[in-house]
């Protein structure tokens, strides 16, 4: 027997199912078009999202692109590694934005939504700081977003790091670079 296509409204309805009851397993999509998804959740929790050959946040913005599909969820145990993801309750909120049309620039959304940075915007942060205070950029960065989650405070204070160690022109230099990367 031939499974039904449910629209993607209907296929977020049941993500949100194995997110309340708090379920294991992977929850698999396959669109008329013959592309696949797949979310993996853990007691719940969304840890790992593939979509259209993308994984994480990339993963999340290609789901947009999915009008119905054939969903099945498999349940047990899970061996994928955890990525870098937002809350799952925000992940399920742009997925609904997603099926009723309101499209957004997904990272900065979900940075938005759960006042937290994206994993791009860290990594900007971190290569930028490492060009004016070496090695110790990934340990430093760290440090400062585990305090903040607001971009504007976590880049005024890198910007005060680097001019304590580097100087006021090389702190001019990475807060113009650091903000360069992050508009694109």
């Amino acid at each position: 027997m031939r499974q039904k296509y449910l629209t993607f409204k209907s296929i977020i309805i049941l993500l949100k199912k194995v997110f309340k009851q708090k379920e294991t397993g992977t929850f698999f999509i396959v669109t008329e078009s013959n592309q696949s998804a797949r979310l993996t959740f853990d007691q719940g929790e969304i840890i790992s999202i593939y979509c259209f050959n993308k994984f994480g946040e990339d993963a999340i913005g290609l789901m947009s692109n999915i009008n119905s599909g054939i969903c099945r969820f498999r349940r047990g145990n899970i061996s994928i590694r955890r990525e870098n993801l937002p809350k799952t309750s925000d992940i399920l909120q742009l997925l609904e934005n997603f099926s009723q049309g309101i499209h957004t620039n997904t990272t900065e959304a979900i940075a938005k939504k759960s006042n937290t940075i994206s994993l791009s915007q860290k990594l900007v942060f971190e290569n930028c700081l490492e060009e004016y205070i070496g090695p110790m950029a990934p340990i430093i960065c760290e440090e400062y977003l585990s305090i903040d989650n607001d971009l504007h405070s976590i880049l005024e204070s890198l910007e005060s790091v680097v001019r304590k160690i580097s100087g006021q022109k090389n702190a001019i230099k990475f807060k113009e670079a650091a903000v360069m990367q992050l508009k694109k």
